[in-house]
């Protein structure tokens, strides 16, 4: 048997009953209407039936059959009903050795097939009835416990993935690699640049740098094109409406390229 098979059966419960001495078209009938019920409701059906006081619908062996309030053709087959408790409640007792819920189970295989017919030894040699039985049943989940049973399974395939992730980082280590913190640069503004005659000190605060020019330097030691930029870049920081203090200062750019000749009045 395949392991599909296997798993199959692992919530249903099978009985056969041979060589029954019922009638077959009885128990074809009887098969019909408890097919696809639960065994408490068939085992109910049957009892009424061998009180004769539920009668069992006939559909197709209906010959000179008189009639049911209710449902037409019918009859009250009480010997066939007999077997067919037994049979279920043979089928009750090999699913609760399975471990399975009695008040759960569904009918879904009941089968009545006619079996070998032995004669009789008189003198007439007339012929016997002899029926063959098999009844399957399954343990049926509620909503609830379906939807239960789902979260469950979810919730283990998650811990499962979890774990095989957890063996696979175990067993191939990431590289962690050393990583510099990002210098973030302050965003420069333009460069306050202070010249005293005195001191000869050229002052950036906008970068944070101090370059200071000794007693030795002059100021002709700075280019033109050098000056130009400064006086760019004050330029550009009045636009960005900078303090009064940097018009000061661009202003005294301005003069000293005038002292120069580069630039004309």
């Amino acid at each position: 048997m395949s392991q599909k098979n296997k798993q199959g059966t692992a919530h249903t419960a099978v009985a056969r009953a041979l060589d029954l001495p019922i009638s077959s078209k009885h128990s074809v009938e009887i098969a019909r209407n408890l097919r696809f019920k639960n065994t408490t409701l068939a085992k109910k059906i049957l009892d009424g039936v061998i009180k004769v006081k539920v009668p069992i619908p006939y559909k197709r062996h209906t010959k000179d059959l008189g009639h049911k309030a209710g449902i037409g053709a019918g009859r009250y087959p009480e010997k066939a009903a007999r077997e067919f408790l037994k049979l279920i409640n043979s089928v009750e007792a090999n699913a609760q050795l399975k471990g399975l819920n009695l008040s759960s189970l569904k009918i879904t295989k009941l089968v009545a097939n006619k079996a070998s017919v032995p004669f009789t030894g008189g003198r007439q040699r007339r012929a016997t009835k002899r029926s063959h039985l098999e009844i399957e049943v399954t343990e049926m989940s509620s909503k609830g416990e379906g939807k239960k049973s789902e979260a469950k399974k979810g919730e283990e395939k998650k811990n499962e993935e979890r774990k095989t992730e957890e063996k696979k980082g175990a067993s191939h280590p990431e590289v962690k690699h050393d990583i510099k913190p990002e210098v973030k640069h302050s965003e420069h503004k333009s460069a306050d640049v202070k010249y005293h005659d005195a001191n000869h000190d050229v002052h950036h605060d906008g970068g944070k740098h101090t370059a200071k020019i000794s007693k030795d330097q002059s100021p002709a030691e700075l280019s033109s094109a050098e000056l130009l930029k400064q006086v760019q870049a004050k330029a550009a920081a009045l636009n960005n409406k900078q303090s009064q203090t940097d018009v000061h200062s661009v202003e005294n750019l301005y003069d000293e390229l005038q002292k120069k000749g580069t630039l004309r009045k």
